[in-house]
């Protein structure tokens, strides 16, 4: 289960109460989101599109983890921290190559997929 910040649960309640949209564009030199291409706090072009719950810090797991959407934008987030910044790789035909690489449709592929555990005894 996710651990949301404060901030942000009272964003996803803001975005669920039809108070925010699901995107908004971020400046990265004052941290700040927009409405609009254009920063409204330091006047940058060209900013980048990104969710009302995206904050610039990394995810800190590592290992196996099993992504999940983010309940706001859809886009794969860490299933313990919420962090959009995630890199996830999978190993296809014995190679480990980052996901981000693939696709829309194979990505797709990749989250639909149903994953199973199978007992082992004598161990």
């Amino acid at each position: 289960m996710t651990s949301w910040t404060e901030e942000q649960e009272i964003k996803i309640k803001r975005f669920y109460d039809n108070e925010l949209p699901s995107k908004q564009f971020y400046c990265k030199e004052c941290q700040a989101f927009s409405p609009t291409s254009i920063c409204n706090s330091c006047g940058k072009p060209e900013l980048d599109l990104k969710c009302i719950l995206y904050t610039e810090d990394s995810c800190k797991h590592s290992g196996y983890v099993i992504p999940q959407r983010c309940p706001v934008c859809g886009e794969m987030i860490c299933p313990d921290c919420g962090s959009h910044n995630i890199q996830i790789v999978s190993r296809v035909t014995g190679y480990l190559s980052p996901v981000s690489n693939w696709s829309k449709g194979k990505q797709q592929e990749l989250f639909d997929r149903t994953r199973n555990s199978i007992p082992v005894r004598g161990f």
